[in-house]
């Protein structure tokens, strides 16, 4: 039951993680769609960093539910 639950948090920040960079990602090219149409304002330099720092957190969660995945397989080959 344990590792289940761990499976489900790691899972649960890794998902929320990806939305979050999904959601600022299309934001910014939300925006550059309005700039280039003639219509809006330009994404700022802030945008930009904020995503690819929401990109660095997800890619870390994402390393940690494999490292997860390979450590439940590594326990479970000698069984």
């Amino acid at each position: 039951m344990q590792e289940y639950q761990e499976w489900q948090e790691l899972t649960l920040r890794w998902s929320k993680s990806l939305s979050k960079a999904r959601i600022k990602e299309a934001v910014i090219a939300d925006r550059m769609n309005s700039f280039l149409k003639g219509n809006g304002c330009l994404p700022t330099t802030q945008d930009l960093k904020d995503v690819e720092e929401l990109w660095r957190i997800h890619v870390e969660y994402r390393n940690a539910l494999n490292n997860y995945v390979a450590e439940v397989i590594k326990r479970n080959e000698s069984k």
